[in-house]
C-alpha cells in the first residue's frame, strides 16, 4: 500500500479482495471512510503485481442509519470489467436498513494514484437482501460466483449466531442471466 494511502488508515482496513479473469489486477475493497474520504465514499483499490502499483476508485455508499454506519463487507468479479459489491449497514434483525448487492463497473473508468482525487464509480442495484429475502443477520460478509452462474451470500457470526448461507436465483449482469 502507499505510504500517502496508508497513513490516511482508520479502523476499517480491506473487506474483500477479487481478482480479474487474468489475474493481472487485485481489487480491494475498503470497509468504511478513511482519513481522505469524503464522508459516504469509501476506495476500492485495484494493485497491478507486475508493475506493483497501486490506483483507486471512490465507491458512494447509501445513507447509515440514525445509530449505525454503512460499509462494504466483499468485492466479488463477475467479468466485463464489472463486480458485485456487498453494502450493509452494521444493524440485525428490527434495526437492518441496508444489507444490498450492487454491480459496478470500472470499464473505462481511470483509477486515480495515490494522492489524487479518485474518479467515483456509479452503481446499479442488483438485490435488496432485505427486500426479496428477508436477510436481516448483521454481517453480510461474503459473495461468490459459482463456475455455473450462480451467486452465493453468506454472513459472518463472529462465532456467536446463525450462520446462512444463500443462493440467491434470477440475477443479470451485463444483460446475462446467472
Amino acid at each position: 500500500m502507499p505510504e500517502a494511502i496508508n497513513q490516511q488508515q482508520r479502523s476499517n482496513g480491506f473487506e474483500g479482495v477479487t481478482t480479474n479473469s487474468s489475474g493481472a489486477q487485485v481489487y480491494v475493497a475498503f470497509q468504511r471512510e478513511w482519513a481522505d474520504d469524503p464522508v459516504g465514499y469509501v476506495k476500492i483499490g485495484r494493485y497491478t503485481p507486475a508493475t506493483q502499483q497501486w490506483a483507486f476508485f471512490h465507491y458512494p455508499l447509501d445513507a447509515a442509519p440514525a445509530d449505525g454506519w454503512v460499509g462494504l463487507s466483499e468485492i466479488t468479479w463477475l467479468g466485463d470489467e464489472t463486480f458485485l459489491v456487498v453494502e450493509r449497514d452494521n444493524q440485525q434483525r428490527d434495526n437492518a436498513q441496508r444489507k444490498r448487492l450492487y454491480s459496478v463497473s470500472v470499464a473505462g473508468v481511470t483509477p486515480a494514484p495515490a494522492g489524487r482525487i479518485p474518479p467515483t464509480l456509479a452503481k446499479t442495484l442488483a438485490r435488496d437482501l432485505l427486500a426479496e429475502d428477508d436477510f436481516r443477520l448483521e454481517k453480510i460478509e461474503g459473495a461468490a460466483l459459482t463456475e455455473f452462474g450462480h451467486l452465493l451470500v453468506v454472513n459472518d457470526n463472529d462465532g456467536a449466531g446463525e450462520t446462512r448461507l444463500l443462493r440467491l436465483p434470477g440475477l443479470s449482469f451485463g444483460g446475462q442471466p446467472r
